[in-house]
């Protein structure tokens, strides 16, 4: 601490000979001057202090110092200050068994990565369905579909459990005949529709004259009304 106060008097007392050795202004006065004046305004300033008593001051002093004090013993001439160097962001770090301290420029952080989108879900298959493929023609399933168009598929599962498709099937009693076993009690339709009660037996006749009673009534007069689908 005592050299350190030996080393900023001398300086106070090389920058006190220069001012009083010309009555001009600061700015008239050589560049010698001028630098030493500034240089020892430095020295004499708050950030000296703190060097000092972080236990830097030595550091400090020797580097103020060289910047005044040229190889000659003379003083250094003004140095442009660096605009780019000044708009840097600099922390102050210390060096590892060393009282000096650095700057150290801090790097911007990098901003994470974008999540990456999530995987669209594979799409179901769409359930196949085989078709059905049409009666033949000339069958007994065909002329029913021909009969009762859109109802056809309901028609053909009722004919199915009353006659098991047969067209001259003859219940026990003889009250029911044919494909759709049709009652006796429609011999006067059947009569109104120019057939004989014997041509119920025919598949077209019998499922004309089903259509007809199914187009006022429903499935209701046949018990196998349940298999119609």
């Amino acid at each position: 601490m005592i050299a350190n106060r030996r080393l900023i008097e001398t300086i106070r007392g090389r920058a006190t000979a220069g001012t009083s050795s010309s009555s001009s202004p600061l700015a008239a006065r050589p560049p010698i001057v001028r630098a030493l004046a500034r240089t020892t305004a430095a020295v004499a300033g708050a950030g000296l202090c703190c060097a000092l008593v972080a236990g830097g001051g030595g550091a400090v002093l020797r580097s103020a110092a060289s910047a005044a004090v040229g190889a000659g013993g003379g003083y250094a001439t003004e140095r442009p200050v660096d605009p780019a160097a000044s708009a840097a962001v600099q922390v102050v770090a210390a060096v590892p068994g060393s009282s000096a301290a650095v700057p150290a420029v801090l790097a911007p952080t990098p901003p994470p990565p974008a999540p990456a989108p999530p995987a669209a879900p594979a799409a179901a298959p769409a359930p196949t369905v085989a078709p059905v493929a049409p009666p033949a023609a000339g069958t007994v399933e065909a002329i029913i579909m021909e009969v009762f168009g859109p109802h056809g598929p309901a028609a053909i599962g009722v004919a199915r459990c009353e006659s098991g498709l047969n067209p001259r099937a003859v219940s026990r009693g003889g009250g029911n005949w044919g494909l759709f076993q049709i009652n006796t009690v429609h011999q006067r339709r059947v009569a109104a529709m120019g057939y004989q009660w014997e041509d119920v037996l025919d598949a077209r006749v019998n499922a004309l004259v089903a259509r007809a009673i199914f187009l006022e009534q429903g499935w209701q007069p046949w018990g196998c009304r349940h298999a119609a689908r």
